[in-house]
C-alpha cells in the first residue's frame, strides 16, 4: 500500500506525486511505461514522517537503475524537498475532513452489519 509521501522520481529530475499517494495513479496520469526497472527512466519512492523530519526514503522497487544509484543523495533530497512542500497541504486537508469522517463513522455505527475498523 502506498504511504504519504508516495512519488515517482524521473531521470530528468522531477518528483511526480498525486493527491492520493498512489504510484499507479501517477503512472496512469502521465502515461509511464512500466517496463524493466533497468530500462525505465523513473523509480517509485515512499517517504513517511518521523518524529524529527522524515524516516529513511524507501524505494518501492526490487532493484534500481544505475542512474538512481549513481546519484541517490540528489534523488533523496529531491523527494524530501517535495514531500516537505506537500506536507502542510496534506495536514490542512486532514484537519478539514476529520469532523466529516467522524460524523460519517458515527452514522455507520448505527447501521446493522457495519464492521468498524479494529473489530
Amino acid at each position: 500500500m502506498c504511504q504519504f509521501f508516495s512519488g515517482i522520481v524521473t531521470r530528468d529530475g522531477r518528483c511526480l506525486f498525486t493527491e492520493d499517494d498512489s504510484h499507479e495513479t501517477i503512472i496512469a496520469r502521465v502515461h509511464l511505461r512500466d517496463t524493466s526497472t533497468h530500462l525505465r527512466h523513473w523509480v517509485r519512492v515512499e517517504l513517511v514522517p518521523a518524529a524529527e523530519g522524515w524516516a529513511p526514503l524507501r524505494v518501492d522497487e526490487t532493484s534500481t537503475p544505475a542512474w538512481w544509484d549513481e546519484d541517490r543523495p540528489r534523488w533523496e533530497a529531491l523527494v524530501q524537498e517535495t514531500a516537505s512542500a506537500v506536507a502542510p497541504a496534506e495536514a490542512a486537508y486532514q484537519a478539514a475532513v476529520a469532523p466529516a469522517r467522524a460524523a460519517y463513522l458515527l452514522r455507520l455505527r448505527a447501521i446493522p452489519g457495519y464492521v468498524p475498523e479494529g473489530a
